[in-house]
């Protein structure tokens, strides 16, 4: 059993993995982690992301990263994100990225702003917010190319990371990428692929 990074993007924490209601969940997904020495991960991004809606997003995150600690599970989420965006960015939490990189951060973009016109997503959204989105996702997808597996239960980060990522050229620019999969956002379906990748 090989250590794995695993890098997951904000649906599949929040709204998926903190949903798990049993302690023996937790608790297998703990052992599997120390067993394997792997780990779990997400950046700022994922933290500071702002949904909009009645609730509180920062209130429901931090609810969502203290019940996975609460069963001794940590989301190392303090890692740098692989470019730096301005007005999203943390200093000291991002490195500036080369040319290289902001032509897959480019072709990225435009991916995913055609995949959500065509579901339809963020239609109601003003511009602004919609392209603050489009950036989070794409640093989140670039981000990930540090790691061993990249989990998401977003559809349109899914396809585009899947028609950019696994490009030919797109692997001779990057040191690795990983393996993209996608997960519905149930709690139950998060683990059972969680411990396939930790049993593998």
């Amino acid at each position: 059993m090989m250590a794995k990074k695993i890098f997951l993007d904000t649906c599949s924490i929040l709204f998926a993995l903190s949903g798990l209601k049993d302690k023996a969940d937790f608790d297998l997904l703990r052992n599997k982690l120390e067993e394997s020495n792997s780990g779990l991960y997400a950046s700022h991004i994922q933290v500071d992301e702002k949904y909009p809606g009645p609730q509180d997003f920062k209130q429901i995150c931090r609810k969502a990263f203290d019940k996975f600690e609460e069963h001794g599970i940590k989301i190392h989420w303090e890692e740098a994100t692989k470019g730096m965006i301005i007005g999203i960015s943390r200093v000291g939490y991002c490195r500036i990225s080369g040319d290289d990189l902001a032509g897959i951060d480019d072709e990225l973009r435009r991916e995913l702003e055609k995949c959500m016109n065509e579901e339809g997503k963020h239609k109601n959204s003003d511009k602004k917010a919609k392209i603050l989105n489009i950036a989070r996702d794409c640093l989140i997808a670039l981000t990930s190319t540090d790691y061993d597996c990249f989990i998401t239960s977003d559809k349109c980060l899914y396809k585009s990371c899947i028609k950019v990522l696994q490009k030919n050229e797109t692997k001779r620019i990057l040191e690795k990428t990983p393996s993209i999969i996608y997960v519905q956002p149930e709690p139950k379906k998060m683990l059972r692929e969680i411990l396939k990748i930790l049993n593998s």
